[in-house]
């Protein structure tokens, strides 16, 4: 399971279009790479944000679920996601959020490094951490100059610790970097720009519930179909349940729970976002797989009926 070369993506869920864009594209910097829906669900909103070239291993994505109660974090749930910024970046960023209002909740040392820890509007736990892969920014929309390059680890709350472990390191490869307290972090993906997974082991914490602010699921990137098939029966030979190679029209992935109860999925790099994806009007196009045109009409007034402030506006045709 040594082809996981970090995180694909992580979905969280929102429960307001508007708020949750402008937070990440104005205040955070990111851009909307592609407002879809939930393939599963069609008449949820589903937002793409990411760097300028829509990356894999740079995209939070959102299901949006109006009026939904919010989630609780809790045991088997992602209790914070990190996101790498370049180096010497965080005395501007933490400026920069509390003038734009943002819940900081402070600073915090784990590992010999400096976390930036803050709330978004939905009450999700994120930080920031400087990177030092030597990489430039990537996103010419950011406010500061210091965009955010990647998502850098999770943390995952758990109530006991031995099961994950295993399956963390057997199963996907990770190694054991060390623990600090109730802290133990695994580490996989490339040497020059690793990702970690920390587990919080709080066994007399409740189980967390989901929701707006929670994160619904962590993806792992791999680079092709193939790849994909080899962690498809590998997991199977393990006797996870995992559903069959779905096409998300921009990668393929599978999906499964893990031993705490949180969602993963593995995706493939590719197909990727090509650059009429990203057109100027992305945020009023509704981007639909050619297998959901079809029902255009009424998912149109599904999520106009849900969400007025999303109406749709018709924009160039979707990517066939």
């Amino acid at each position: 399971m040594t082809e996981i070369a970090g995180i694909h993506h992580v979905t969280s869920v929102g429960s307001d279009p508007d708020r949750t864009l402008k937070f990440y594209t104005q205040t955070l910097g990111l851009q909307l790479i592609k407002k879809t829906v939930n393939f599963d669900e069609p008449s949820v909103l589903h937002f793409y944000c990411g760097n300028s070239t829509g990356s894999p291993g740079a995209l939070l994505t959102f299901f949006i679920h109006e009026g939904a109660t919010r989630g609780r974090r809790g045991t088997g749930q992602v209790s914070s996601v990190v996101l790498a910024v370049p180096p010497g970046s965080l005395v501007d960023w933490r400026q920069r959020l509390m003038e734009q209002g943002v819940e900081v909740a402070g600073r915090a040392w784990a590992f010999g490094e400096e976390y930036l820890c803050f709330i978004d509007p939905d009450g999700l736990e994120l930080a920031l951490i400087e990177d030092v892969d030597g990489s430039q920014p990537s996103s010419p929309s950011d406010h500061l100059g210091h965009a955010i390059k990647r998502i850098r680890s999770v943390e995952i709350q758990i109530d006991g610790f031995e099961h994950t472990s295993r399956f963390l390191m057997e199963t996907l490869g990770f190694k054991a970097i060390g623990n600090e307290g109730a802290v133990f972090r695994f580490q996989n993906g490339p040497c020059e720009r690793p990702i970690a997974v920390d587990l919080l082991c709080t066994p007399n914490h409740r189980p967390g519930s989901a929701g707006p602010g929670v994160v619904h699921h962590v993806a792992w990137r791999v680079p092709d179909t193939d790849a994909l098939g080899r962690i498809a029966e590998a997991l199977a030979s393990r006797d996870f349940n995992i559903t069959p190679a779905l096409d998300r029209l921009y990668f393929r992935a599978i999906h499964f729970r893990t031993p705490c109860g949180l969602n993963f999925a593995i995706a493939t790099d590719g197909p990727g976002f090509g650059a009429e994806d990203r057109h100027p009007n992305a945020e009023a196009e509704l981007s639909l797989p050619p297998w959901l045109e079809s029902q255009r009409a009424v998912i149109e007034r599904r999520i106009a009926k849900r969400s007025p402030r999303a109406r749709p506006v018709r924009g160039p045709k979707a990517r066939e």
